[in-house]
């Protein structure tokens, strides 16, 4: 299993191996990144189940790459909380089942960012991202069943497009954006309660808010 104590650390740790390579070449800024993850899954259950979004956060660091074009390159590396809600309803004891998935990554994203004026900026790239961990949360009938999810139940590398905006005010930026899932990130797993479900080409989609702070 693919797995880090210090998912956090790792990301700094990431981040500062890119900037020691960029040192030199263009570097004009970098800072700190937090953010609200707003997190779903596309695709198809076997049994046409539909998942809900769930709450999570992410959490690292960038630098900026000026090379005397009309963009810059901004690579980040970030630990982010992705995943899925499922309310299922138990046809035996008429009651829901309500499973939470969290999946942990460190995401490298490579985005390209273009000024629109000195405040506002769009922004888009590929995201590369690797499994670290995470757990499946049952909730039924007032118990909570917690179970780790392992490097055998994912696929380790994921892969996505960002597309976004942001707002910048000094050394403090504002933005929202958009990860859109390229790679089938869920293998087949089973669900306490429900069975074995089939999980068919199943990717990452998450809603990002996030707030930097130039250093």
């Amino acid at each position: 299993m693919v797995y880090t104590r210090n998912p956090i650390g790792l990301s700094v740790v990431v981040l500062a191996l890119m900037m020691g390579a960029a040192s030199g070449q263009g570097l004009t800024d970098k800072g700190v990144k937090l953010g609200l993850n707003l997190a779903n899954v596309g695709g198809e259950f076997l049994d046409d189940v539909d998942p809900i979004m769930k709450l999570g956060f992410a959490l690292g660091g960038y630098a900026t790459l000026d090379f005397d074009l009309p963009v810059v390159i901004q690579p980040e590396a970030l630990f982010s909380q992705k995943g899925y809600q499922l309310d299922v309803e138990d046809g035996f004891f008429g009651e829901t089942i309500k499973q939470t998935v969290t999946v942990n990554y460190i995401d490298i994203n490579a985005l390209v960012v273009f000024p629109l004026n000195d405040q506002i900026h769009v922004f888009g790239g590929p995201s590369f991202g690797l499994f670290i961990g995470g757990q499946l949360k049952t909730e039924f009938a007032g118990t909570t069943e917690e179970t780790d999810i392992k490097s055998e139940d994912m696929n380790g590398m994921d892969l996505g497009l960002i597309v976004g905006a942001g707002y910048q005010l000094g050394t403090i930026s504002v933005e929202a954006r958009y990860s859109l899932g390229l790679k089938q990130a869920y293998k087949e797993r089973e669900y306490n309660g429900t069975g074995t479900r089939e999980v068919l080409d199943i990717k990452n989609n998450v809603i990002q808010v996030m707030v930097g702070y130039a250093l």
